[in-house]
């Protein structure tokens, strides 16, 4: 009987084997999983941290750009007002020059006006 009672044993203990095998293998193929998951999830960590650098470098390219573009439509805005200022001046100038000529005219005018009336004055 006590043969008889081991052989009962011996198929359990196969099957222990068996399932001790086999959650070996399940326990092996879930530390390769979890390496690999690891793995992805340290390198998709520093995916975005480089994403992330390069969105920081873009947006300030971007607010460079928008500042430069700011920039550059104040030196249009500014250039305008100067040509305006610069054909103003030009114009008031012109204005000037042709008073001054007006008066150096009236001088002369009035000068021969002068020399005229002393000519008769002379001759009388």
């Amino acid at each position: 009987t006590q043969h008889g009672d081991l052989s009962w044993h011996k198929p359990v203990s196969q099957f222990a084997v068996e399932e001790y095998e086999a959650l070996q293998d399940t326990l092996h193929l879930e530390k390769n999983l979890r390496t690999e998951a690891e793995t992805f999830a340290r390198n998709m960590l520093v995916e975005q941290k480089k994403l992330k650098r390069q969105s920081d470098i873009l947006m300030q390219s971007s607010s460079s750009s928008l500042a430069l573009q700011e920039a550059l439509s104040q030196v249009v805005s500014l250039t305008n007002d100067l040509e305006v200022e610069r054909l103003q001046h030009q114009n008031q100038r012109r204005q000037m020059e042709e008073k001054l000529q007006s008066c150096e005219a009236q001088r002369e005018l009035t000068t021969l006006r002068r020399k005229l009336e002393l000519l008769e004055e002379e001759r009388t």
